[in-house]
């Protein structure tokens, strides 16, 4: 029955009973420490009121230095306002100034510009007269030369090339002659030491060999007279071009010149109508403003400067007493920030004590309903669980029973204080023992599907819902009882059962079936083909 009851939940209940003098005491020590803080709050309705009136005296005492403050700062606009219409009055005069300043500036400018154009128009004129005296100077003697100096000088190289090829043709045939000569002295040859045979055929060549030189010396002559004539040529190309470069440079010196000498005339001729037109400004200007110069509109300005300080110290002086009250002030209303912060804290302190004492009597009523009430509320919610299972259980237990024992002169069911089962034969109460073994197994196996089913159904913990494990079920059963089974397995809808059994009449209805088969000292588990 103490097992049936853990896995009932009761036991949970059983421990709350015996926790109730734990919560009791930790109640009655939070009570007693509630009262204490709300000890810590006595006098606080009183100290609230002259906090109060101490605030309000502080509220007026601001007020007043509010006005104060407020006087200084009236003064200090209106002596604002009239040193704004001096700063005004200042400043207009200061434009003017620095408008007759910019003026005068850039007249001095433009009669700057002014000298400097005079001085660049008479420099190109100057530069034009220079040019044009240095272009007729140069005298330009013209050429009938069809060649270009590139050509001329292409010429010059041949040439050299002709002389330096001849030159050394001449040089072989002189050294023949004097060969020649050595030969027909000696009468015989300077390298074999052989007499010559044929003085007549050396003679001939020795004549061959002068006429040889003597034309190319010749040759060289006219070759020579045509470099001098080609230097010649190209000197004065050189000469005539030099002299043509010139002539036009000093052409486009004086055209440069000649632009040079407009622009400048057409700037002087501008910048002397914007000096006519600025110097109508500034008599304008100073007409306009009632002066004949501006040194009037600087002593004037001097004048307002002056009128300008004094204003500026009067109110600084003014706002250094403004400054004064707002330091007080800012004091005063630290001190009434400081006020109204005690005063917040001890409404919140009263508002603090009503919850702790709501606390208190919140406290003190759970704690008599704990002691007076909980134990008889547990009391029953076990009973009732108890008794509902009970009564789950014994619906179940007659219905499995009543399937497996037909005899109407037994009655089944359990009782609800300890789950025992109460068994009655032809109206009297019966003990187990004196059942037979089918009955007794009968009862057996319907409590402990009943109680299976209750467990199943009321502890959600049980891993094993879908399996069920029954050894030796039909112990003592007859025929009709085994044949019975199948209806109590229909009705337990379970996802796996397992049947330890001797009783092959369950084999109808059984899915697997597995032999345990012993032979020397060994068991072999055989599965049979249902």
């Amino acid at each position: 029955f103490e097992i049936l009851k853990d896995v009932f939940g009761i036991e949970k209940y059983e421990i709350a009973l015996r926790n109730i003098k734990i919560i009791r005491d930790f109640l009655r020590d939070d009570i007693k420490e509630t009262e204490i803080r709300i000890n810590q709050f006595e006098g606080i309705e009183d100290i609230i009121p002259e906090k109060k009136i101490e605030l309000r005296a502080q509220v007026s005492k601001i007020c007043s230095m509010e006005k104060d403050s407020e006087l200084i700062q009236n003064e200090i606009n209106l002596v604002q306002k009239d040193l704004d219409g001096i700063k005004s009055k200042k400043e207009d005069i200061s434009k003017k100034i620095i408008k007759l300043e910019n003026k005068e500036k850039i007249f001095k400018e433009y009669t700057e510009l002014k000298e400097r154009y005079a001085k660049d128009l008479k420099t190109a004129q100057n530069n034009i007269k220079i040019n044009e005296e240095e272009a007729k100077k140069i005298v330009l003697v013209e050429v009938s030369i069809n060649l270009t100096e590139d050509q001329i000088r292409e010429q010059i190289a041949e040439v050299r090339k002709q002389i330096s090829e001849k030159e050394k043709k001449k040089a072989v045939s002189e050294q023949k002659i004097k060969d020649i000569d050595e030969l027909l002295e000696n009468g015989k040859c300077s390298l074999c030491g052989q007499e010559i045979h044929e003085e007549k055929r050396f003679k001939g060549e020795l004549k061959d060999a002068l006429l040889t030189v003597d034309s190319f010396s010749k040759e060289l002559d006219i070759l020579s007279k045509n470099i001098d004539m080609l230097e010649v040529n190209l000197k004065d190309l050189q000469e005539f071009t030099s002299n043509k470069n010139k002539i036009d440079l000093y052409e486009k010196l004086v055209e440069a010149s000649k632009k040079q000498e407009k622009d400048s005339q057409k700037k002087l001729d501008e910048i002397i109508k914007k000096i006519d037109r600025l110097q109508k400004e500034i008599d304008g200007t100073l007409k306009a403003f009632k002066i004949t110069d501006i040194t009037e509109l600087r002593k004037l300005e001097s004048d307002i400067k002056e009128n300008l300080d004094s204003f500026e110290e009067k109110i600084e002086k003014l706002k250094s007493q403004k400054n004064s009250i707002e330091i007080d002030l800012s004091a005063e209303r630290k001190t009434q920030e400081y006020l109204n912060k005690e005063v917040k804290e001890l409404k919140s302190g009263l508002e603090e004590k009503g919850k702790i004492k709501e606390k208190l009597e919140y406290s003190s009523e759970i704690r008599n309903w704990i002691i007076e009430q909980f134990p008889t509320l547990l009391r029953d919610i076990e009973r009732e669980i108890l008794t509902s299972s009970a009564r789950d259980f014994n619906t179940f237990f007659k219905e499995w029973f009543n399937i497996l024992v037909e005899s109407g002169n037994i009655e089944v069911e359990i009782r609800p204080d300890d789950f025992q089962p109460i068994i009655n034969v032809n109206g009297y109460d019966s003990p187990f023992r004196d059942l037979s073994g089918g009955e007794k197994s009968a009862i057996s196996l319907a409590y402990r599907l009943g109680l299976t089913k209750i467990i199943n159904e009321r502890y959600q913990d049980v891993k094993t819902k879908d399996l069920l494990i029954l050894d030796e079920p039909t112990d003592g059963f007859s025929q009709q009882q085994v044949n019975r089974m199948q209806e109590i397995f229909d009705t337990l809808n379970t996802a796996q059962m397992i049947i330890i059994s001797h009783e092959r009449s369950l084999d109808s209805f059984i899915t697997d079936i597995f032999t345990f088969k012993k032979a020397n000292h060994q068991t072999n588990v055989v599965k049979e083909i249902v």
